[in-house]
């Protein structure tokens, strides 16, 4: 036999481990996909900043918008100025600063009754 040939010759036990590997490695690198869906966990105390972020109101309002933009400039910055994502964003250290700041405690229980205020306006022009 030449050294050509034996090159060629094929072991049938190697062939079938080698057979049976691929398998195995077609199975194991197949992902497997799952949804999952995450939903914010907002304390109780900025639920009104989270159905602000949800309308529009605040994109013309400059108090809302501020408001939001205080909560931590920069990150709004990041964010370009989507409070959503903003919102996704924050700690729950954060939230505790944020819920300690008197100042920004009131400025929120301000905003949030003037939103409340314009949408009762419009649900009576409804």
């Amino acid at each position: 036999m030449s050294v050509c040939n034996l090159a060629y010759r094929i072991d049938p036990i190697a062939d079938t481990e080698a057979s049976h590997y691929w398998e195995q490695s077609q199975h194991i690198n197949t992902p497997f996909w799952r949804s999952v869906i995450v939903h914010r966990s907002t304390p109780e105390k900025f639920k009104a900043l989270e159905e602000m972020a949800k309308n529009l109101w605040w994109s013309w309002n400059e108090e809302a918008e501020q408001l939001f933009k205080s909560i931590d400039p920069e990150e709004w910055h990041r964010v370009h100025k989507n409070p959503i994502l903003l919102l996704d964003s924050i700690s729950v250290s954060q939230f505790k600063a944020l819920e300690n700041d008197t100042q920004f405690m009131a400025r929120l229980h301000k905003v949030y009754a003037d939103f409340l205020t314009y949408m009762e306006k419009e649900e009576g022009n409804d």
